[in-house]
């Protein structure tokens, strides 16, 4: 017996550690598994920025333009400079250069529509760059803004009245002015005909 008891060797504290950490892992990925649903711990990745890209492109693409019309423009006048110097041994008097009107006023007119196109893409670029603005809709929310206070939120600015209403606003103005300086007769009644018609041929197609 002293003899089992001696030749037996106890179990050490470092092999079962092994064992309890598999069974943790273990028991980890059984509760991932078991909760497909639950959510990640990781990290969300950076959203897209909405800086308008719009007014950029039109900004570096007139800087360009701009640089190229005036590297044409210098061209050209030096063309003309050197082209108004007389050759070595030649009297100014009896020295006269190959000039083309129509030639001379077409390259003149190119450069001129060049520059200035050129010049309105930077600054049109610039505004729209600075505002922010990256399509007609951002224009007139802008404009109605600085102008008339409306155009932000379902109530716009101070109460006032959202772009949608104003819009139809106006154009319900517009349509009475028109009526009561032309003088048209029976037009409420046309469009009222007008809008039943479109109203019925619209319930045929839905039908069909």
């Amino acid at each position: 017996m002293l003899s089992s008891l001696w030749g037996s060797k106890p179990s050490s504290p470092s092999t079962s550690t092994p064992s309890s950490s598999t069974e943790t892992k273990s028991e980890t990925q059984l509760s991932h598994s078991a909760n497909p649903n639950e959510p990640s711990t990781t990290p969300p990745q950076n959203q897209q920025s909405t800086f308008p890209q719009r007014p950029l492109k039109l900004l570096l693409a007139g800087t360009t333009f701009v640089t190229l019309s005036l590297y044409l423009t210098r061209r050209a006048l030096r063309t003309r400079h050197l082209a108004a110097i007389p050759p070595y041994y030649t009297s100014s008097t009896y020295h006269h250069p190959p000039v083309n009107g129509a030639l001379d006023a077409f390259e003149a007119f190119n450069l001129a529509t060049i520059n200035v196109v050129s010049f309105a893409m930077v600054g049109t670029g610039g505004v729209m760059w600075k505002l922010g603005v990256n399509d007609l809709e951002d224009a007139r929310r802008i404009t109605r803004r600085y102008i008339k206070g409306v155009g932000e939120g379902p109530e716009g600015i101070g109460g006032a009245k959202s772009g949608k209403e104003e819009d139809e606003e106006a154009e319900k103005a517009i349509e009475k002015w028109v009526v009561e300086t032309l003088g048209l007769k029976g037009y409420e009644e046309k469009k009222r005909e007008i809008l039943e018609e479109r109203e019925r041929a619209r319930n045929e197609k839905s039908e069909k």
